[in-house]
């Protein structure tokens, strides 16, 4: 199963796309400048408040504007 949502933080918006997989779950956030991803356990959401929670690595930093 596949679930497409826009998520905004601050003025920014966001396209969460969550992919339901049979031993994991894949979720992407992505806008014009990039992405954050993860299909492991590493990264929690909860959809209703809108909070977000991801353990990364040897991700390059860059300003949102």
């Amino acid at each position: 199963m596949i679930h497409m949502e826009p998520v905004q933080v601050g003025e920014h918006t966001f396209i969460g796309v969550e992919v339901k997989l049979p031993k994991t779950t894949l979720l992407t956030i992505s806008n014009s400048r990039g992405y954050i991803m993860c299909g492991a356990s590493k990264m929690y959401r909860i959809w209703g408040n809108k909070i977000f929670r991801c353990l990364s690595r040897k991700v390059k930093r860059d300003k949102l504007s």
